[in-house]
């Protein structure tokens, strides 16, 4: 794998003043080699007919599937769409122009990024933001609730904006390129990835402003962000890359295909809430786990998300693909459900007087490290509690049970 130095970048920036260059030490990255990947097969499957070529499709507050096509916007209820209408006042766009990236407003409804701007829809109507863009438009957009990252972010053609208490400003960091493509944050808001000029760029908080740094990593081509716990991933030409600021290496390469084969191309990355990492390459979707990779059919598929119950959607032309890696749409319960497979996978060891997996609230205050161990493959343990072998671990359909009884809040 080609190395490179640090040419230098660590930039501080106070909101827009430059300050003086910090020389960064050389970047590091390892390839992590995932062998051969395992077909999976989705245990729910359905394909909406939109119609009409899909802009983006994206996640409301709420939790629902919205997605924008030319004719409009459109939240998904089912295997149903039910369109949400502009509400124009004086001064706005004539249209919507092209939506090009949809998110979750964490108050209520959903930030529609858009070539005319940033607008919002709550209920049944999209409206036009007030905040003023100077013109420019939305190629991507997050809302961090928590952490020094706090705040809306832009990405626009004229550069990064950032929304705070202190208001709306428009960075200034130099050494970053204006046309900024993507931004993504980790989880906690701690740091985030930015696509500037088609390339990769760490923004970090720092005493008196932020960091701006350019690893020059051999990733290609750029295409998409995602943001977990703890690390922001990155699409790729060669890959996946994600970025660890606490890891030794900070960046890690994902090439998806053995070193003969050459790494594939990523068009488009995505995080549930569990921290299970999709990736989007032609026809085919990758569950990427710690050291092994699932690949799923997803044909003529472009974009990809995750909804909070762990499904899949996929934009594909004008068809909107579901492809659920969950038992089903009902939520489960510990002792219908979750009690039966706790006795199967983890019983034989974890049930003793200090902890009982059987018993509810043991487990109910186990539960998201347990679903961390068994999708890393650290649990169940093999014969002599040794890790076992990838090809003997459990799978997304046999652990897909811990999953939904999580994400649908612990029933008893």
């Amino acid at each position: 794998m080609q190395r490179r130095w640090w040419l230098f970048l660590g930039l501080w920036a106070w909101w827009g003043c430059d300050a003086e260059p910090i020389p960064q030490s050389p970047p590091s990255e390892v390839e992590v080699m995932l062998g051969a990947p395992m077909d999976g097969t989705f245990a729910l499957s359905a394909d909406v007919d939109v119609g009409a070529g899909i802009e983006a499709v994206g996640l409301s507050a709420g939790g629902t599937v919205v997605l924008a096509t030319a004719q409009g916007v459109y939240e998904v209820r089912g295997e149903t769409l039910e369109r949400r209408a502009y509400f124009k006042d004086d001064g706005d766009p004539e249209d919507l122009g092209t939506i090009t990236v949809i998110g979750p407003r964490p108050d209520g409804g959903t930030l529609l990024g858009s070539s005319r701007g940033l607008f919002l829809l709550d209920s049944l109507y999209v409206t036009k933001s007030p905040l003023d863009l100077e013109g420019a438009g939305v190629n991507d957009l997050h809302e961090q609730v928590e952490g020094p990252l706090a705040g809306l972010w832009l990405a626009t053609d004229r550069g990064l904006y950032r929304r705070s208490a202190a208001g709306l400003v428009r960075l200034n960091l130099e050494g970053m390129p204006q046309v900024i493509k993507s931004v993504a944050i980790e989880q906690g808001g701690a740091f985030a990835l930015v696509i500037a000029g088609g390339e990769l760029h760490v923004l970090e908080p720092a005493e008196g402003g932020l960091r701006s740094d350019h690893p020059p990593l051999d990733t290609g081509t750029v295409r998409a962000l995602a943001g977990g716990d703890g690390v922001v991933w990155a699409a790729t030409e060669r890959g996946l890359f994600r970025y660890d600021p606490k890891g030794a290496p900070a960046f890690r390469h994902y090439p998806l295909a053995s070193s003969e084969a050459g790494a594939l191309a990523v068009l488009d990355v995505a995080v549930d809430s569990t921290g299970a990492t999709w990736a989007l390459v032609q026809d085919r979707l990758f569950l990427v786990e710690t050291d092994r990779a699932i690949a799923y059919p997803a044909p003529g598929a472009t974009q990809a998300m995750v909804d909070r119950l762990g499904d899949v959607w996929a934009a594909a032309g004008e068809r909107l693909l579901k492809r659920g890696t969950s038992t089903g749409d009902q939520a489960v319960t510990f002792t219908n459900d979750v009690k039966p497979w706790v006795t199967q996978y983890c019983a034989g060891c974890h049930r003793n007087q200090t902890q009982d997996f059987l018993d509810y609230q043991v487990m109910k205050g186990l539960a998201e490290k347990s679903l961390l161990r068994v999708r890393s493959g650290d649990m169940p343990r093999c014969q002599g509690s040794l890790r076992c072998e990838p090809a003997q671990r459990l799978g997304p359909s046999q652990y897909s049970v811990l999953e939904q009884w999580i994400r649908h809040g612990l029933p008893e």
